[in-house]
């Protein structure tokens, strides 16, 4: 999560920069899932970069996502197997999905990337996973936190 949150918001400050307006900014807040089994460091690292970049920092509750209510016709039609791909990888196989397993799946679609080929080149992927992360975001169950790592509480390691 860190190397993605670092290169979009140093994506936008160096867009700022180049136009030398200080009212343009391509990134106003970073929206972040927690995902069940995530750790305390990505939330830390989240706070860290959007505290250096003046961006606001919104987590979004973690949030699980039955497989099958993927529609096809949303976000197109390899949103749903790329989610299959990803639970029966690096997931649970249980036909559900959730930003900790996205955020494996794409690391896994990087270091083994013929397994994954099939469903498109390395920007195919990375637009799917996207796309497959806003499916979740939009339409999943809330699932609880585990409170030892959750961001929404205020704990010394995550500060």
């Amino acid at each position: 999560m860190e190397e993605a949150v670092r290169a979009a918001v140093r994506f936008a400050a160096e867009r700022a920069a180049e136009t030398e307006r200080e009212d343009v900014r391509e990134i106003e807040r970073l929206l972040a899932a927690f995902a069940p089994g995530g750790v305390a460091a990505e939330a830390l690292a989240a706070r860290r970069l959007c505290a250096q970049y003046s961006v606001t920092l919104r987590w979004i509750p973690a949030r699980v996502l039955d497989i099958r209510r993927i529609d096809d016709a949303w976000r197109g039609p390899l949103v749903r197997p790329l989610a299959a791909r990803a639970d029966r990888r690096v997931g649970r196989c249980s036909g559900r999905i959730d930003a900790a397993v996205i955020g494996a799946a794409s690391r896994d679609s990087v270091r083994h990337f013929a397994a994954w080929a099939d469903i498109g080149d390395e920007n195919e992927l990375f637009q799917n996973f996207k796309y497959l992360w806003h499916f979740v975001a939009a339409y999943g169950e809330a699932a609880e936190a585990p409170p030892e790592i959750s961001p929404f509480k205020k704990h010394p390691q995550v500060l």
